[in-house]
């Protein structure tokens, strides 16, 4: 890993860090044993999901480094990525009936308890080098945070402009 690369992970983690020493994958798993799954299919096992995800990253045809010019071209479905629980907004549109019983459990005991399950507030964080600037300092980046998929659907169902 580079000594950018390096600053910019270790800046990040401790500005998200919830907890040292908690793992999402931990977690997902100690969700869906908590929760339940649908009774038809085995629960996901997100440590081998996790290990067979690679991230991307943005480089150009000469292996250097995309320039803004290159992100204002049409979105691919390659580009479009998932939250942090590594499931896109198609999987629920889809399988709605399968989640959606599971999901009002836990708003529902999120309302009742004040807080979300720590799981739904984890999130992947790419970072984009800005505009015209060098990119021999972090804070010459700027943080995306692909947020989990579930969480952001709460919030959007919740605010008041939805109803």
């Amino acid at each position: 890993m580079s000594d950018l690369a390096s600053k910019l992970d270790t800046l990040y983690q401790d500005l998200t860090t919830l907890n040292a020493h908690i793992s999402y994958t931990d977690c997902m798993q100690q969700h869906i044993t908590t929760v339940g799954w649908h009774p038809s299919t085995s629960p996901p096992d997100f440590r081998a999901q996790q290990a067979a995800t690679r991230i991307p990253y943005l480089v150009g045809k000469d292996g250097g480094q995309v320039h803004a010019d290159a992100l204002l071209q049409p979105i691919t479905l390659q580009e479009v990525l998932p939250g942090a629980d590594g499931l896109p907004n198609v999987y629920y549109k889809k399988f709605k009936d399968i989640p959606a019983p599971h999901l009002l459990k836990v708003y529902q005991r999120a309302s009742e308890e004040g807080s979300l399950p720590t799981e739904m507030l984890l999130a992947t964080i790419v970072t984009l080098p800005k505009t015209d600037k060098p990119t021999d300092s972090c804070k010459n980046f700027r943080p995306i945070y692909r947020l989990n998929t579930v969480a952001k659907f709460l919030a959007m169902y919740s605010s008041p402009t939805a109803q």
